[in-house]
C-alpha cells in the first residue's frame, strides 16, 4: 500500500491597504532630463517609507498598465527652502528618456516598490 502525505499550508491573503503601508510613497516636485549622462530624474520629497538605490519607481498608465524602471541613485540637494530628494533612473536609449518625459508626473505621488 502506498503512503500518502498530506502537508496543510495556511492561506494568508494581503489587504491591499496593508500592503501600500509597506511601500514608500513619493512625492513628486518635478522631472528632468540630464540628456548628457542619459538619466531622467525625479525630484521631490518622501511622503513615508525609506527609499534606497535599487528600489522601482512604478507609474501607472491606466488600471492594467504600468511603467517600472530601477532607482540607481538617490541623490539629495540641499537647497533653503528644504531638502529634495532626486530620484535618478539611468535610461538605455534616448527614447526612453522622451517616454518617461511624456508620462507627465509633476505634482503627483507615485509608489515605490522594493526590490
Amino acid at each position: 500500500m502506498a503512503e500518502i502525505l498530506l502537508e496543510w499550508r495556511p492561506q494568508y491573503r494581503i489587504n491591499s491597504a496593508y500592503l501600500a503601508t509597506l511601500m514608500p510613497r513619493f512625492y513628486v516636485n518635478d522631472t528632468f532630463a540630464i540628456n548628457d549622462r542619459a538619466t531622467f530624474v525625479i525630484a521631490g520629497h518622501v511622503v513615508e517609507g525609506q527609499l534606497t538605490d535599487g528600489m522601482s519607481v512604478s507609474i501607472p498608465f491606466n488600471a492594467t498598465v504600468n511603467m517600472m524602471a530601477q532607482i540607481n541613485r538617490v541623490e539629495v540637494v540641499s537647497r533653503p527652502n528644504g531638502d529634495l530628494v532626486c530620484l535618478c533612473i539611468d535610461c538605455s536609449v534616448p527614447d526612453e528618456i522622451m517616454l518617461w518625459e511624456a508620462l507627465k508626473i509633476k505634482s503627483r505621488t507615485i509608489e515605490i516598490a522594493m526590490a
